[in-house]
């Protein structure tokens, strides 16, 4: 009888800590680069973002790193797939870097308040989009309005 239990205490050991390596939270690390954006502009700038989702995926942090951007004006979270657009779901960076810049051009989190469009309050959409591939990041310029950087999510 002893030994039943013990067998039961290990099983469910083990089950529990499988369930909390599923529920651990996410890293995603990207690369921007010009030859990912559709249109493929002429830049020497690259960079790269980092995603961390915290509390079961209710938040997610980021940071977006730029190298020779020149007059970022907007980073954004775009739902849509390697090689095709689609609309901005999250915005990281709004604003103005004049001329020739590197380093971090944006740092913060993303609740469920933060989200637009159809994705408005649906943290658990972006979060399932950030793990299949569906999303992308790209920073966007006075140059190149539609993205000058861009990198997908996976």
């Amino acid at each position: 009888m002893g030994r039943i239990k013990l067998l039961l205490i290990i099983v469910l050991a083990a089950f529990l800590g499988a369930s909390t390596v599923y529920a651990m939270d996410h890293h995603y690390k990207v690369k921007l680069t010009p030859k990912e954006e559709t249109k493929a502009p002429e830049s020497k700038a690259s960079g790269k973002a980092e995603f961390e989702t915290e509390k079961n995926g209710t938040v997610i942090k980021y940071e977006v790193h730029v190298k020779h951007i020149v007059n970022a004006n907007a980073a954004h979270i775009h739902v849509g797939k390697k090689g095709e657009d689609g609309p901005p779901i999250v915005t990281l960076f709004s604003g103005k870097k004049e001329g020739k810049f590197s380093g971090t051009l944006a740092k913060g989190k993303i609740t469920a308040d933060d989200l637009m469009g159809d994705y408005k309050g649906k943290m658990n959409d972006l979060v399932n989009l950030l793990k299949t591939g569906g999303a992308y990041v790209n920073v966007h310029t006075d140059a190149n309005p539609d993205g000058e950087i861009r990198g997908q999510i996976k």
